[in-house]
């Protein structure tokens, strides 16, 4: 057993937010995986995570936020937040196996995995996972790139042979954008659109709601991709509520998967907006490495989920789009 470290407030407000979930939810978006492949050293947010954040802690620690029972099973990929010297095309294949040995011992009879992948990388590299049926897509991510960083276009880190075969497989690539206009970024927008026209049967997910941690650039963005058909997005680590408001009035329900973000869904804080960009509020990222006395913390993973509660509420939305978007459109999209 963990020690969580889940204060007391973070306890009655899962209560309090427990009245409106639905019996059956899945995480879209989840990276357990192995620690010590991480760099700790230079990523603060991964300081104050346990040791442990295989597919065991990921259960026993979203429980706590949502029910065990209500818990059905997640989408997993592996942590991409590797050293700077690292072989990056042997991290990811290490990390790829050790997760998919994870998801095999691991119990989780309704839970899938996306792999990461590299322009590193080639099909061979994954062809003995592809054969498990364990994987639902794929997750590129813009440090897996040589040469890429935050000012990166979608298309200079995702490889294309992974978008052709999620086309030819009618699988799932989830993508983080980058750049700090996010989806108001002129170059997003037009490679989005290009993915999805030139790779029809693919479904692309958009991470944490194409970056929605500033509200301001979704307010301006968002209707850009609103005529998309093979387009989705998870909720994960999104703590806007503004921002989730405005993407569920524009949207239709069956466009959103819910998702925790773990292992980052542990530690106390939230992301802000500020600026064009977003900061990382938590006990290291503020002065003298402390928040002032009186403030209540609670984990990150429950000040999502709050804000996308209370976006649904104001957005009108239906118990029945409410157990969708926590379990039913990713049931039908991933073929669980």
């Amino acid at each position: 057993m963990q020690d969580w470290n889940f204060s007391e407030y973070s306890k009655e407000t899962a209560l309090e937010l427990g009245c409106f979930l639905p019996d059956n939810i899945f995480d879209t978006h989840a990276h357990p995986g192995d620690k010590s492949m991480c760099d700790t050293e230079r990523i603060s947010i991964l300081k104050e995570l346990p040791e442990d954040i295989g597919i065991s802690a990921w259960r026993e620690f979203t429980s706590l936020m949502i029910g065990r029972q209500r818990l059905k099973g997640g989408l997993f990929f592996a942590l991409p937040l590797f050293p700077e010297d690292t072989d990056i095309r042997k991290a990811c294949l290490d990390a790829n196996s050790i997760l998919m040995s994870d998801l095999s011992s691991s119990g989780e009879t309704v839970s899938k995995c996306c792999l990461l992948v590299s322009p590193l990388m080639r099909p061979e590299d994954i062809e003995t996972h592809m054969k498990t049926g364990c994987v639902a897509g794929f997750k590129p991510y813009m440090n897996l790139a040589p040469g890429c960083d935050i000012n990166s276009d979608i298309l200079d880190f995702v490889p294309k042979w992974s978008l052709e075969l999620a086309n030819e497989k009618e699988l799932a690539v989830t993508l983080h954008i980058q750049k700090y206009a996010a989806l108001n970024d002129p170059a997003n927008i037009e490679q989005v659109h290009e993915i999805c026209r030139d790779y029809p049967k693919l479904k692309l997910i958009l991470a944490h709601c194409g970056c929605s941690f500033n509200v301001y650039n979704t307010l301006k963005g968002a209707a850009h991709y609103a005529d998309i058909d093979n387009l989705y997005f998870d909720t994960s680590a999104v703590c806007e509520g503004i921002a989730l408001t405005h993407m569920l009035k524009l949207f239709p329900a069956e466009k959103f998967m819910w998702g925790t973000d773990f292992p980052i869904s542990v530690r106390n804080g939230r992301f802000v907006g500020l600026g064009n960009s977003v900061f990382s509020l938590q006990n290291n990222t503020v002065q003298d490495g402390r928040l002032p006395e009186n403030f209540k913390l609670m984990c990150h993973g429950l000040e999502s989920l709050r804000s996308f509660v209370f976006a649904a509420i104001e957005s009108g939305l239906s118990d029945k789009q409410m157990e969708d978007i926590f379990f039913y459109n990713a049931a039908k999209l991933l073929g669980l």
